[in-house]
């Protein structure tokens, strides 16, 4: 009956509707069983989703930080380069004549706009999920190589 606190306390991290599955999975263990996998789960090192979105998402989200530090190198990348990129052309709008100046301002805007408020409105669902997800994915895969090894 003490896997449920940990079941519980895993939850926050995990996606609501994996609870029932992880009882389910915890209670087809014998008494041994459930006692070390208990103790290998609570060591599990999962990543805390308020975490990742207030600090990578909503403070640092326009550079693509939460796509890091969820492992998302690829899209991390992709984010932080617009974003410098954006920059870069903007910067270069200022140094510019009217007309090319003017160019520079409209494709910097274009690439700001779409990476940092469309990108990033998106980011606030997608990222969330996709962490809760890879938690999930740590626990199952924790318990079935317990249950493989015994």
């Amino acid at each position: 009956m003490e896997y449920i606190f940990l079941v519980n306390s895993l939850t926050k991290k995990l996606p609501k509707e994996s609870k029932e599955l992880i009882i389910t999975e915890i209670e087809k263990l014998n008494e041994s069983q459930k006692s070390s996998v208990l103790s290998k789960l609570s060591t599990l090192h999962l990543k805390n989703p308020a975490l990742v979105f207030w600090i990578g998402n909503f403070l640092l989200g326009s550079f693509g930080i939460a796509r890091f530090m969820i492992g998302d190198i690829k899209l991390g990348l992709i984010r932080l380069i617009l974003a410098f990129t954006s920059i870069l052309i903007f910067s270069m709008a200022d140094e510019c004549s009217i007309d090319k100046g003017s160019f520079f301002a409209i494709v910097g805007g274009v690439i700001y706009i779409l990476n940092s408020w469309v990108w990033y409105i998106i980011d606030l669902f997608l990222v969330g999920k996709k962490l809760r997800k890879q938690n999930l994915e740590k626990v199952l895969n924790a318990l079935n190589k317990y249950k493989e090894n015994q």
